[in-house]
């Protein structure tokens, strides 16, 4: 094991200037316990390097002998579990000091402990991820002080989940997007249960509504083949399509070609640590994939993320993606339709949704699909597929006519 100690000040924006909570981070690789050290100071008296107080701050040497001596009480609970067991695992030693700080830590009170989860949480999945708890956090902030609501964990029941839901709905988001916000929270209290910040259960009870078909698009072989050969892209949009047909051609998500690396790639073969799952996989490159990177010397031109979806709807446009769609959202009971062309539609999944719609039309095996889309189960794959018309009739035809 290699365990590291580090004191950090808790991040908000809203307040930057106010006395900031301190914690110690007990880290072992991708693995964190966070412990509330009980002390508070502003960030303009707080030596990041050095990780203590300034000599700035009146009564510094008290508190940095404070933190000091936390610390190395931390240090020693941690060594003694190791010499009493010599095969304690992390969890092992995480168990040990949850007994002797957990109490005092956190002091339950339900922001704290859901910025705690955050931050314990950050080295174990994607950033889109962490981004997407924070704001849901910054919501529930805000639906407290509109509805001037005072949420701690033993307050939390179905009425909650309610007045939470209706102030999503409030705020313009869509029956689907609510769904996945109202996981997000249950993971959160589901955590805080079993890590014993709290006693209340009740969130289990709580029915989420359900989820509608989205209409998110994955495209058609024709589709493909006026991306292929549309000779109206400028230099800008023509990088666009190498990288959306990159991904297409290995079934990957965008934050996976954002921290591609030549070196990563042995043999046509792309050796990929997946940014969501964490998992390492092999994808074998087909040739179309390696004319991409020859193509610009095996450094792909990536771009952000946001820019990347606003051009790729550029480049459909000139492809003449112009097939209508209608498009559908529920906000409660409320419909909402929209007409829109197909390329309005692209983002960078949609290259993925396409392999896997794809692959299924043309008979991959299940297993394949999903070595190399990194998905554990047939369900996750299915998921991406979308049907598409032509190639159902096509298929059908096959066995029945031709």
């Amino acid at each position: 094991m290699n365990i590291s100690y580090n004191f950090y000040l808790n991040n908000d924006p809203k307040s930057p200037n106010k006395e900031k909570a301190i914690f110690l981070y007990i880290r072992n690789k991708g693995d964190t316990f966070i412990i509330h050290t009980g002390e508070r100071i502003k960030p303009e008296y707080w030596d990041i390097k050095k990780q203590e107080a300034r000599k700035s701050y009146i009564g510094h040497p008290e508190f940095n002998d404070y933190l000091d001596g936390l610390k190395e009480k931390v240090k020693r609970i941690v060594r003694s579990a190791l010499i009493d067991n010599q095969d304690s695992t992390f969890d092992d030693i995480k168990r040990e000091l949850s007994r002797e700080y957990r109490k005092d830590s956190v002091k339950n009170d339900f922001f704290e402990v859901f910025n705690f989860f955050i931050d314990s949480r950050k080295q174990i999945v994607s950033k889109a991820t962490t981004t997407k708890f924070k704001t849901i956090l910054k919501q529930i902030k805000d639906y407290a002080d509109k509805h001037n609501v005072k949420i701690t964990f033993d307050s939390l029941d179905l009425s909650f989940f309610d007045g939470l839901h209706n102030h999503f709905l409030s705020i313009g988001i869509s029956n689907n997007t609510i769904h996945k916000n109202m996981q997000f929270v249950k993971s959160f209290l589901r955590w805080s249960l079993e890590r014993e910040y709290t006693k209340n259960n009740r969130f289990d009870s709580y029915k989420n509504i359900k989820q509608v078909e989205t209409d998110n698009i994955a495209l058609s072989k024709t589709d493909l083949s006026k991306i292929i050969k549309c000779n109206k892209l400028d230099s800008k949009l023509d990088k666009v399509r190498d990288l959306f047909l990159f991904l297409l051609y290995t079934g990957q998500r965008y934050s996976d070609l954002q921290n591609y690396k030549s070196s990563d790639v042995k043999n046509n073969t792309w050796y990929l640590r997946q940014t969501k799952t964490k998992k390492i996989i092999e994808i074998p490159l087909i040739q179309p994939a390696i004319d991409i990177l020859n193509k610009y010397n095996m450094e792909l031109p990536i771009i952000t993320n946001q820019k990347m979806n606003q051009y790729l709807k550029d480049m459909g446009e000139k492809a003449e993606l112009n097939d209508l769609i209608t498009t559908t959202k529920y906000y409660g009971s409320k419909k909402e339709e929209k007409q829109l062309m197909k390329y309005e539609l692209i983002t960078t999944h949609t290259a993925r949704r396409t392999f896997v719609s794809l692959a299924s039309y043309d008979g991959v095996n299940q297993q394949v699909v999903k070595s190399f889309t990194g998905h554990g189960t047939d369900k996750m794959v299915n998921q991406y597929f979308k049907k598409n018309n032509s190639e159902s009739k096509s298929i059908i035809e096959n066995i029945f006519v031709n």
